[in-house]
C-alpha cells in the first residue's frame, strides 16, 4: 500500500510540478538563440563583391597623385586633432565635471564619448594607412606595423 502511495504521489507531482514549464527553458533557449543569431550578423565582417587593387581604386574615382597627398596631410591632422580631442575630454572630465559632482557616473559617462572620438582618430589614421602603403584594406597588424614604423 505504501508503495502505490508513492506511485500515485510520483505521477501527480510530475503532473503538476512541471519545472521546466514554470521556468520557461525552452522560451530561455530560444531567446539564446536569437541573441546569438543576433551577435554572429552584428560581428561578421561582409566579403566584399569585387576585389580592386588601389590602383583600380584610384583609376575609377580618377584620384591624382596631388589629391592623394593631401588627403594623406588631411588625415594627418585630423588624427592628430582627435587625439587632442580625446585627451581634452579626459582632463576635463576629471578636473571639472569629476572634481565639481563627485560623480563617477558623469565621468564614465564622459569617458564613453571621449573613446568615440578616440575611434574617429583610429578611421583617418587608418585611411592615412592605406594611402601611404598603397593597399586596400590593411590589416590591424599592418596598421599597427605602419604605425611604429611611422612614429619612429
Amino acid at each position: 500500500m505504501l508503495k502505490e502511495a508513492f506511485k500515485f504521489s510520483k505521477k501527480t507531482a510530475k503532473k503538476h510540478l512541471n519545472i521546466s514549464q514554470w521556468a520557461n527553458f525552452q522560451g530561455v533557449s530560444e531567446s539564446a538563440d536569437w541573441i546569438v543569431s543576433l551577435c554572429k550578423r552584428v560581428f561578421k565582417i561582409p566579403s566584399p563583391k569585387h576585389q580592386e587593387s588601389f590602383e583600380e581604386a584610384k583609376k575609377r574615382l580618377r584620384l591624382s597623385e596631388a589629391v592623394l597627398k593631401q588627403r594623406a596631410k588631411f588625415f594627418y591632422w585630423m588624427t592628430w586633432l582627435y587625439i587632442g580631442c580625446f585627451f581634452a575630454l579626459l582632463i576635463y572630465g576629471y578636473c571639472y565635471l569629476y572634481q565639481s559632482s563627485q560623480s563617477i557616473a558623469v565621468l564614465l559617462a564622459l569617458f564613453c564619448v571621449a573613446l568615440l572620438v578616440l575611434a574617429q582618430a583610429f578611421r583617418y589614421s587608418y585611411w592615412r594607412c592605406q594611402i601611404v602603403k598603397r593597399q586596400l584594406g590593411c590589416s590591424l597588424k599592418t596598421w599597427f606595423k605602419w604605425l611604429i614604423k611611422a612614429s619612429a
